[in-house]
C-alpha cells in the first residue's frame, strides 16, 4: 500500500521535532519554600530554609553549636574569610570542618576604578530538616552570633505567621526577614511567592514490542507540571502523539512503509515528589488510533499504559494493552522510550 504525501509529512515534521530538546516555560525559582533570613549585626545574617514555617521550631539549640564552632575556630591559625562545616560524621556525633576560602569579587567603583571585595566567612549546617547559611564579615562577629536570643526571635515570627491565611500553605512559599538589634527582636516582614508550574514540550524516540514485532516510534510530547511549594513536580497531564512505523512488503516486494498514529491522554504522578531533582514518574495513559494504515490494527483501537519514567536520560519503561476490532481483540506490548 503506497502512502499518502500528508501522511510522510506528518512524520517527518514529528521526527524533527522529537530532536528539539525539552522546554520548560516558568517564572524564577525558590529552592527551599519558606527561609528565614536573621540580620543581627551589621555584615551578619543567618538564612534557615526550612519545609514549613508554620511548623513550631526550636532554634536555641544553635548556640552551644556556635560556641563549638567558635573554639575550634580560635583554636587555629587561619586566614579570613573560612568556610566552616558543621556536618554529621557518624550516626549520633557531628565534626567541624574549617577551610580558607579564597572567594574574592572585583567591582567598578564609580570613578572607573576597580575595587576588591573580599567574600564574607560562611557556616553551612543542616539541623532537624532544616539548613543553615551564616554568613559574617569578620569571624570576631561569633559572640554577637553565641548571644542571640533565638527564642525571642521565633515568637516574634510565630505571632506573624500565625496571622497567614492557612488555605494557602500548600503553593505558597513565605520568606521571612528579620531584623536583630541590642538583644532584641526589632521588625518581622513576612513576603509571599507562589511555586511555579512548568508547560512541558518534548519529542522522543522509541522501540515497542507489538504483536510479534519491533517497532520503532517518535512522538511529540504538550503536558503541564503541577508543583509543590517544595519547587517540585509533582503531578503532570498531558497529551502524547505517537507514530508507530511498522515495514511490511507490498504485492510487487516493495518495502512499505505503514504508519500508524496514537494520540493519548495521561497522567503522570512523581514519586520523589519531596525533591527538586531525581523526578521518577509513574505514568498511566490512554490513547486512540485516528490515523490507521496497513492491517496491523482493524477498526476503533485503543491503547492502555502504565509505567516508569525516570529522570536519569529520560528514560521511558512502558508496558502496553492494545484494544482493537471495536473490543474484538486484545494484545500487550511494551515501549522502551528516550525523551529529549
Amino acid at each position: 500500500m503506497k502512502k499518502q504525501p500528508i501522511i510522510r509529512l506528518i512524520g517527518l515534521l514529528c521526527l524533527i521535532l522529537s530532536t528539539e530538546s525539552t522546554v520548560y516555560a516558568q517564572s524564577g525559582y525558590v529552592e527551599k519554600p519558606d527561609t528565614i533570613v536573621l540580620n543581627f549585626t551589621e555584615g551578619g545574617t543567618i538564612s534557615i530554609m526550612m519545609r514549613d514555617i508554620r511548623q513550631p521550631q526550636q532554634l536555641e539549640q544553635l548556640k552551644p553549636i556556635f560556641e563549638s564552632i567558635n573554639e575550634v575556630f580560635k583554636s587555629g591559625d587561619y586566614r579570613e574569610p573560612v568556610v566552616i562545616e558543621y556536618k554529621k560524621i557518624e550516626d549520633s556525633r557531628y565534626g567541624i570542618e574549617i577551610s580558607e576560602s579564597d572567594l574574592v569579587r572585583e567591582i567598578e567603583t564609580s570613578n572607573g576604578q576597580a575595587q576588591i571585595i573580599t567574600a564574607r566567612s560562611r557556616i553551612y549546617l543542616t539541623l532537624d530538616k532544616k539548613d543553615i547559611l551564616v554568613k559574617l564579615e569578620r569571624m570576631d562577629m561569633m559572640d554577637d552570633l553565641i548571644n542571640i536570643n533565638y527564642n525571642n526571635v521565633m515568637d516574634a515570627i510565630w505571632n506573624e505567621v500565625g496571622q497567614l491565611p492557612q488555605k494557602l500553605g500548600y503553593k505558597n512559599f513565605y520568606p521571612i526577614e528579620v531584623d536583630y538589634k541590642n538583644g532584641e527582636t526589632k521588625k518581622v516582614r513576612i513576603g509571599e511567592l507562589w511555586a511555579n508550574d512548568q508547560l512541558e514540550i518534548n519529542g522522543g524516540i522509541g522501540l515497542g514490542f507489538v504483536r510479534t514485532e519491533f517497532i520503532p516510534d517518535i512522538s511529540f510530547n504538550l503536558a503541564i507540571r503541577f508543583a509543590n511549594k517544595y519547587q517540585a513536580y509533582t503531578h503532570k497531564f498531558g497529551v502524547l502523539t505517537n507514530l508507530l512505523y511498522f515495514f511490511d512488503e507490498d504485492e510487487s516486494g516493495d518495502l512499505d512503509i505503514n504508519i500508524n498514529t496514537f494520540v493519548q491522554g495521561y497522567y503522570g504522578y512523581n514519586l520523589n515528589s519531596r525533591k527538586s531533582s531525581d523526578e521518577q514518574w509513574l505514568l498511566l495513559g490512554l490513547g486512540y488510533l485516528v490515523g490507521e494504515n496497513g492491517d496491523a490494527f482493524e477498526g476503533n483501537t485503543f491503547k492502555v499504559t502504565a509505567g516508569l519514567q525516570t529522570n536519569w536520560k529520560r528514560i521511558d519503561i512502558l508496558p502496553e494493552l492494545y484494544i482493537t476490532d471495536d473490543f474484538g481483540k486484545v494484545f500487550p506490548g511494551i515501549r522502551f522510550g528516550l525523551t529529549f
